[in-house]
């Protein structure tokens, strides 16, 4: 079967609703949760995949039995994260600072959720 973005789209709202229970279905989330601090940790965390992708599959040992269009449509791709990444997480951090500088409590983040405090 293969692979789409539909199929991963259903996989991660299962994954969801097993980590964070009925409520992060709801169409705003879980309200407790700083949604925004969550989707700038994803987006800046899709550089570091571009980053991976590209020395694993670009420069490694793979790259030598993938031929030549492949090759080129990897350092495309990966091009195209890289900017998403520092454009969209650039965005909404301004946006997130915004809104608390109105003094909006935006909620737990992802570190406050995960990271066990000492």
């Amino acid at each position: 079967m293969a692979d789409s973005f539909e199929a991963r789209k259903t996989r991660e709202r299962e994954k969801a609703l097993r980590k964070y229970g009925p409520d992060s279905l709801a169409p705003a989330g879980k309200p407790e949760y700083d949604i925004l601090d969550f989707a700038i940790n994803e987006t800046v965390g899709m550089d570091r995949y571009a980053e991976m992708i590209y020395n694993r599959f670009y420069l490694g040992d793979v790259a030598d039995h993938i031929g030549i269009a492949l090759p080129a449509k990897i350092h495309r791709v990966v091009s195209k994260m890289e900017l998403f990444a520092q454009e969209v997480s650039t965005e909404l951090i301004e946006i997130r600072n915004d809104l608390m500088e109105l003094g909006l409590d935006l909620g737990k983040t992802e570190d406050d959720v995960f990271i066990k405090k000492e």
